[in-house]
């Protein structure tokens, strides 16, 4: 065994020594413009064994928004108890440098203006100034507004908070940071500042095919990685979620335990033995062409897993021999990308086809994503929770599931500043009035009558110069209030003679009673959109 003092000063040595990296391909540092690709096309090459006299290993693994590797070493042995070292990979001289050799760190992580964020051994993080925030969570991400979500650990110290909750903790040490600790999940990204979660059982939302994962990890430019959850292995597949044909796909040429993205062609892995691998694209590939084909392709099934339908993708020869079959013909066409929708409810009313059409729906908007403010089902969820989601927040669609089967809701472009602000008090730049079962929308063509806001204590009304829709914003029922001012309701507006008219809107709300403009709200999901 070897001596303590024998061990302090190996330890020593090898703490000050940077880590040679074998053959790393070089990897871009400027920020890429966001594209999706039809297929992906990667190399592979391993980081050096790394030789120590103890046990050792890369952990973890962070890429920045500035484009540079970070790695976490751990080092343990019978005599002492494991320690964490942070490393950054130097791409003019490929040679791993040790940060700081006195600071320990499980983890490092950036939010999108590059600031740094660590969780110590003890599972607290801490600050760029490396004052601590909050304690009690194994794994964290933090926004730019400066909001942390934390996955919280089996200590006691936190108490856990639920992720449509209003309410955020204030942290340590600097008041400008809130927080919340969730329970229930075992990996955490951001994409665009939103949460993407993994449960506990492994699985992923149901807007990212609710497949099982081991770890996921969003880049700068929005690409989405994730290491598919396998059983009788030690390294994981690759995936990459294709945002067009909504699937995840299988990289293959290498696995591992962890990784980390910057974008759509790098992305770092470590796998069980602790070695690091960097991705790099072979060649230069356009931005895909999506065509419509006379004939579509046969896809043999992949035989590596027989419980998965992810199709694989292959490193591509650079050569293709020549083939005695005629060209398919095709025809090109422009595919927009589905827009990205973010935390939507594994019970949401909505599906991607839905998404697509309200991308367009409004006039002279073409909205790239979606991002869930609120949602609940009949009798659930207070007012004041639905409404405190959407003050100071502008392009947003209200949309509900009714009694009569169908989706409904209204669009509105102004935010309103108060829970309090009157319908009548100010006039909204932009409305529409949809729906999304039958693909209809009703815009508001003039400023007349275009206005959101309070209409009762239980109710919001839009209305524009087509109509109008009465809704409970958190998806409120109550039989026994009066009928005018309790009741969710659906009208189309009329002008005979000057004098304005209001009547059920029967192609909206899908009554069998053409008097009838009332529906009840069984479920409701508001989201912002964004360009």
């Amino acid at each position: 065994m070897i001596s303590k003092s024998l061990f302090s000063a190996l330890f020593l040595v090898s703490s000050t020594l940077a880590i040679q990296l074998s053959d790393v391909l070089q990897k871009s540092r400027v920020q890429l413009q966001w594209k999706q690709e039809a297929t992906n096309k990667f190399s592979w090459n391993a980081t050096q064994e790394l030789k120590w006299s103890v046990a050792n290993a890369f952990i973890d693994v962070q890429t920045s928004p500035d484009g540079d590797v970070y790695a976490i070493q751990n080092i343990s042995s019978e005599m002492s108890q494991p320690k964490y070292h942070i490393y950054m990979y130097d791409i003019t001289t490929n040679v791993w440098n040790l940060t700081d050799p006195a600071f320990q760190a499980k983890a490092i992580r950036f939010d999108r203006l590059g600031s740094k964020f660590y969780l110590t051994p003890e599972n607290c993080v801490l600050n760029n100034q490396k004052q601590t925030l909050l304690c009690g969570v194994s794994d964290f991400e933090v926004t730019v507004d400066k909001k942390i979500y934390g996955l919280i650990d089996n200590s006691g110290r936190q108490q856990a908070d639920t992720l449509s909750s209003s309410i955020w903790k204030t942290a340590s040490n600097d008041s400008s940071y809130t927080y919340k600790a969730l329970a229930g999940y075992k990996g955490i990204t951001l994409l665009k500042d939103q949460p993407i979660l993994i449960n506990q059982d492994g699985r992923v939302d149901a807007q990212y095919g609710s497949e099982k994962l081991i770890s996921i990890s969003a880049g700068i430019d929005g690409s989405l990685w994730a290491l598919l959850d396998e059983i009788n292995v030690t390294d994981y597949t690759v995936l990459k979620w294709q945002t067009v044909s909504q699937k995840w796909y299988k990289i293959t040429g290498v696995s591992g335990v962890s990784l980390s993205s910057y974008n759509e062609i790098s992305v770092a892995i470590v796998d069980s033995k602790g070695l690091l691998s960097l991705s790099s694209q072979v060649g230069h590939q356009d931005e895909a062409a999506y065509v419509v084909e006379t004939a579509p392709p046969t896809i043999a099934p992949s035989t590596t897993q027989s419980q998965t339908t992810i199709p694989q993708t292959t490193i591509a020869p650079t050569t293709i021999a020549p083939t005695t079959n005629p060209p398919t013909t095709t025809v090109p066409t422009t595919v927009p990308p589905l827009p990205i929708v973010l935390s939507q409810p594994s019970n949401s009313i909505l599906t991607h086809s839905d998404f697509k059409w309200l991308q367009t729906a409004v006039t002279g908007k073409n909205f790239t994503e979606f991002s869930l403010l609120f949602s609940a089902t009949k009798n659930t969820k207070s007012l004041a929770e639905a409404v405190n989601t959407i003050l100071g927040k502008s392009d947003v669609f209200v949309l509900m599931r009714t009694n009569t089967s169908v989706v409904i809701g209204f669009y509105y472009k102004t935010a309103i500043a108060q829970a309090s602000d009157n319908y009548l008090s100010s006039n909204n730049e932009l409305t529409a009035l949809l729906s999304v079962t039958k693909q209809l929308r009703f815009m508001g063509i003039t400023d007349q009558n275009r206005h959101f806001g309070l209409f009762n204590n239980n109710r919001y009304i839009l209305l524009n110069d087509q109509g109008g829709m009465t809704f409970g914003l958190n998806c409120y029922v109550d039989s026994t209030i009066d009928m005018t001012l309790g009741k969710d309701r659906v009208r189309q507006y009329k002008n005979v003679s000057g004098n304005a008219l209001y009547e059920p809107n029967n192609q909206l709300s899908n009554n069998s009673d053409i008097n009838n403009d009332f529906v009840e709200c069984q479920q409701i999901e508001i989201y912002q959109a964004k360009q």
